[in-house]
Order: C-alpha cells, then structure tokens, then sequence
C-alpha cells in the first residue's frame, strides 16, 4: 500500500500498521505530517528553522490582543499560522497586524501551529532513497511562495541544472534533515527558503513526492522513471524505466480568480507547452483558497536550459 498525496499519507501508513503490511509505519511517518514535531527534531543538527510553537485555541478564545501580543513576542511580526498537517498552503495565515490576527475564526477547527516569517526564494528538494543512501536528488525553484497563489498568483517552479551550485547544497541540507527526522526509503519532498544573504531556512517534509504537475516535469526534466523507481523501493515491484527521452521541463498551477470565465487563453511561447484546464468558459468560479484549488496547471519544456529558465 502506497501513497503520494500528502492528505492521505497517514491514513496509509495506519492502515499498513493495522494489517501487517510492509512500509513505513505511522510511528515512522509521523514526523514528516507532524510540523511542529519535524522542526522539533531538527533543533540538534545545527539546520535554521524558525521559531514556532503550537497554537493554543484556549488562549486565543479568551484574550485574543493579549494571545497576539504574545505571539509577536516570541517569533516576531509578521508571523505564520498554520495547521500542522496540512499541504498545499491550505488553511495557511499569513499574519502582518493585529486586525488581522483578531479577523480569524475564533475556532480554527483544526491544530495550528505559528511560526517565523521567513523572507526568501522558496526551493523544494526531492530526494529518492534506497537503503537509507540517495538514489535520485533534485531541486526546484519557485517562482512565488506558495500562499501567493491565494492572491491570484501563478506558482512556476523550474527544476534547477544540476550544474547549479544551489543543487549540492540544498541536497546536503535536506540529506541532514532527513537524517534526523529517520531517513525513510523512497520519495521525499523537502520545502526550504534561500534568504537574500544566501541563508538555507527549513520550512516543511513530507514522505512523498512534490504535488500537482511537479513530478510529471520532474519526470520529463530528468528522464527519469521517478514515480516507478519510488514504487520500487517501497513495494518491491519491478518498475519500467522512462523511454520518453530527456527534456528541461517546469510546471506550474493556475489560480483561481473570483468571477465568471470568458476566455481560456493560453501562453506565447517559443518552448513546447501543455495546459490541463480545470474549468471552462462561462464557469462561475471563487478565488483560489490554496495550490489544490486550481484552475489548471501546466507543463514547459525546451532542449535549452537557459531559454527554458
């Protein structure tokens, strides 16, 4: 049993546990759903992480002026908050005033943590691993952070060259990482920030690959049969290699902008490009509230890295 959608990692690793299958257990699992534990097992290996600690419903229910005075004692302001286990930049705050803070949902109806605003790149770092040693790495640059998308913001991410002098050292510090958290076999998805002084920041793991169309350009970028080499090492199945030839490749996911749809209008480009569309002319649609909650998303490939870039 086997899974790569962030929502449903546990349930899969509860289920392997409850009937005996082989895979990673929910004990194992754990701290890459858990971002307050995963940081918390990061604090001895020298990595930056930033201030967080767990939301506490109590404090925010009876005193939310003094709860938020107490928040930008610790972390700062702006700060982050966030649930604990989610993905896709769903139910993510980003917090630059107290009227802000007091426009929350008095119950957020979930665990929350807040943390550090950190001002950076974003960068993912995708490892394979096959008897706790790196198989497959990779990284990918972000055009925006995440959350942007929920202000109408499209979120590219390039797999970088590996010739890129960020590539060894982003993969060094995710191997670092994972080495603390206990490096599991397969695929996993490391999220980081590059400050402007050139400062690595952990943000969040989890034991799968990226999402959406990330692996499919992932795929095509590095000609590299990813998902069934994961399945490999997880399952023991004998995979197919990939024999769609290589090709530099990006994806990227569409936003959702409040109103009705008039026109689905694709790119100019001079590399090859592949639009999915979720929606379609005359739909009434909301805005965007995370990466998941998309109109479509898209592929772009060139044989020249740097018109690719």
């Amino acid at each position: 049993l086997c899974c790569f959608d962030e929502q449903n990692v546990s349930i899969a690793a509860r289920l392997r546990t409850e009937f005996d299958l082989p895979g990673h257990s929910h004990e194992e699992i754990l701290p890459y759903r858990d971002k307050c534990l995963m940081k918390s097992r990061l604090a001895t290996t020298g990595l930056r992480v930033p201030k967080f600690s767990r939301f506490n419903d109590v404090s925010f229910a009876a005193d939310a002026t003094a709860y938020f005075d107490r928040i930008v004692a610790d972390v700062g302001l702006p700060f982050v908050i966030k649930p604990i286990d989610s993905a896709a930049a769903e139910g993510v705050y980003k917090i630059f005033s107290a009227a802000e803070f007091l426009s929350l949902p008095r119950r957020l109806r979930r665990r929350y943590e807040y943390e550090e605003y950190i001002e950076g790149t974003m960068y993912s770092v995708n490892l394979i691993t096959k008897d706790r040693r790196t198989i497959f790495g990779g990284v990918t640059e972000y055009l925006v952070n995440s959350t942007e998308v929920q202000k109408g913001k499209v979120n590219a991410d390039i797999n970088l060259i590996d010739s890129d002098p960020r590539v060894s050292a982003m993969i060094e510090f995710a191997e670092t990482a994972l080495g603390a958290l206990g490096r599991l076999d397969g695929a996993t998805h490391l999220e980081l920030f590059q400050t402007s002084h050139g400062d690595l920041v952990f943000l969040e793991v989890g034991a799968r690959f990226k999402g959406l169309a990330g692996v499919a350009a992932m795929q095509q970028n590095y000609g590299i049969a990813l998902v069934n080499l994961a399945l490999e090492i997880e399952a023991g199945l004998k995979s197919h290699p990939w024999d769609l030839g290589q090709v530099y490749c990006f994806d990227a996911v569409i936003p959702k902008r409040l109103g009705t749809i008039e026109e689905l209008i694709e790119p100019q480009l001079t590399s090859g490009f592949e639009v999915k569309w979720k929606v379609q002319v005359g739909e009434e649609i909301s805005q965007s509230a995370s990466l998941s909650d998309n109109a479509g998303t898209f592929l772009v490939w060139n044989k020249d890295y740097d018109v690719l870039y």
